[in-house]
C-alpha cells in the first residue's frame, strides 16, 4: 500500500512529501547520510569580496569564493558565467541602480554539485558549480528589471511511493503512490496529479499490470516509462522514498502545518486524527498518508491527500524563504532517490518559492472499478486521458 513524498525544497521537499508506501508495518530502515547543517546566516564576519563591474555597478559578495564572485560578476558584463538560455532571457536588460549590490552566499552540495543562491533579499540568484567554476543557472533580478527565469521548459516530474520493507530496496519494490507534478517554469502556477495505485496500464514490454506491481524487481526507471506510455508526456526525472525515508525528511525538516481534510482513525494506518489544520512530526503524517480502508473513496482519497501533504509542504518550504534551499536539498538527498541534476534541483526548489500552494490544483484522475483474473483493478475512464493531454501544455486547472 502507499504513502507518500514531499517536496522539495520543497517540491522537492514538497515533492518528496508525497512519495510513501504501504499499510503495514512501517519501515524502520534507516538512510545513511550525514546529519544536515543548518541554513548558512547571513554573516558579518564572514570576508566579503567587492568588485566594480565594467557595468557600473558595484557587487559585494558575503561568503563567496573567487570563482562565485566571477560568475557574479559576469552577469552585470558578458554573462559569460552565465547558463545560456539564462543569458536569453537577460538580454537587453541593464542594471536600474549604480550600485552597491551586497549579495550573501547560501552554499551546500547535492546531486555530486556544490549549489548556491546569493540575494540581498531583492535579487536572488542561484549559482551551480566549484569553488573556481560557477554558473549562475536562474534567478529574479529586479535590480535588472527582469522577470523569474527557472528554465527553459514546462517541469514535469513524477513522484514515486515505495512498499519496501526493512531491509528490502526502497526502488525495488511496489509503488504504491504516484503523482505527475506539473509547474510553469516562471513559477505561475502548478499542479499535482494523482494516478490510482491500481491502474491497469500497458507496459514498456508490451504487456499489461497494475501500476503497482511496475516497479517491483524493475526499478523507477520502469515506472517513468510506463507512464509515458500511458500518459503521453515525458518526465523531466522522478523521485522515490519509503516509509522510513519519508518520516526522517519531516522529522528534520522540523515538522509543518497540514489540513487534514477529515476524521482519520485508522488502527492499521496508526491514524488518530482530528479534522482541520494542526502541526504534524513525521510519525502522525505518514499515519495521514496511509489511511485507505477506512475513508470513503479508497485509495482514490489516499492519493488526494497526498497531493493535500505536498502543498502544505511547498507552503513550509517557503516559510523557511530562499537562503535555506542548500540545506534543504541536502536534506532531501538523504532520504529521497531521484534522477535529476543540481541544476535541475535547485530550479524547481527556487520556482517553488513564487508558487501559491493553495491555487496548485490537487486532483485524482477519474477511474472505474474492475477485475481482471479475479484481482481489483481502476480503469482510467476518458476524463483521465483529458488531463494528460492537457498537461502537455502545461499545470491542470479544473473549470470553476
Amino acid at each position: 500500500m502507499s504513502r507518500l513524498r514531499v517536496l522539495t525544497t520543497l517540491l522537492v521537499l514538497a515533492l518528496a512529501v508525497t512519495a510513501c508506501g504501504g499499510d503495514e508495518a512501517a519501515d524502520t530502515s534507516t538512510t545513511s547520510g550525514s546529519e544536515p547543517s543548518a541554513p548558512d546566516p547571513v554573516t558579518t564576519e564572514a570576508e566579503t569580496t567587492t568588485t566594480e563591474t565594467p557595468a557600473a555597478v558595484e557587487v559585494a559578495i558575503a561568503d563567496g569564493t573567487p570563482g562565485l564572485v566571477d560568475a557574479v560578476e559576469s552577469l552585470y558584463d558578458d554573462r559569460s558565467a552565465v547558463d545560456p538560455e539564462f543569458s536569453d532571457h537577460l538580454a537587453g536588460a541593464t542594471a536600474g541602480t549604480d550600485g552597491p549590490i551586497e549579495l550573501t552566499a547560501h552554499t551546500g552540495s547535492v546531486a555530486g554539485e556544490d549549489v548556491a543562491v546569493l540575494t540581498d533579499g531583492t535579487d536572488v540568484l542561484y549559482a551551480v558549480g566549484t569553488d573556481d567554476d560557477w554558473t549562475i543557472v536562474a534567478g529574479t533580478l529586479a535590480s535588472l528589471g527582469s522577470e523569474p527565469w527557472y528554465g527553459p521548459e514546462l517541469i514535469q516530474l513524477y513522484v514515486i511511493g515505495s512498499d519496501a520493507r526493512p531491509g528490502q530496496s526502497v526502488t525495488g519494490y511496489r509503488a504504491d503512490s504516484h503523482h505527475i507534478v506539473t509547474i510553469s517554469p516562471d513559477g505561475s502556477g502548478a499542479s499535482i496529479v494523482g494516478i490510482p495505485r491500481d491502474a491497469w496500464v500497458e507496459t514498456p514490454g508490451g504487456g499489461r499490470s497494475k501500476f503497482t506491481n511496475v516497479m517491483a524487481s524493475n526499478g523507477p526507471e520502469r515506472v517513468v516509462e510506463t507512464a509515458e506510455i500511458l500518459t503521453g508526456l515525458e518526465y523531466q526525472g522522478y523521485l522515490v522514498t519509503g516509509f522510513q525515508g519519508f518520516v526522517e525528511l519531516v522529522d528534520e525538516f522540523g515538522g509543518f502545518e497540514v489540513e487534514v481534510p477529515i476524521r482519520l482513525n485508522d488502527e492499521a494506518a496508526k491514524a488518530n486524527l482530528q479534522a482541520g489544520v494542526q502541526f504534524l512530526r513525521g510519525t502522525d503524517m505518514l499515519a495521514f498518508a496511509r489511511v485507505r480502508k477506512t475513508i470513503p473513496g479508497g485509495d482514490f482519497t489516499r492519493q488526494f491527500h497526498h497531493g493535500v501533504i505536498m502543498q502544505w509542504g511547498m507552503a513550509a518550504t517557503q516559510d523557511k524563504g530562499v537562503t535555506a534551499i542548500p540545506t534543504l536539498l541536502e536534506l532531501l538527498e538523504k532520504h529521497v532517490i531521484f534522477d535529476l541534476t543540481a541544476t535541475e534541483l535547485v530550479r524547481i526548489a527556487g520556482v517553488i518559492q513564487h508558487l501559491d500552494p493553495f491555487e496548485t490544483t490537487n486532483v485524482v484522475v477519474p477511474a472505474t472499478n474492475g477485475t481482471v483474473g479475479g484481482a481489483y483493478v481502476a480503469r482510467l475512464g476518458d476524463g483521465a486521458f483529458e488531463i494528460f493531454e492537457a498537461l502537455g501544455d502545461g499545470p491542470w486547472v479544473e473549470a470553476p
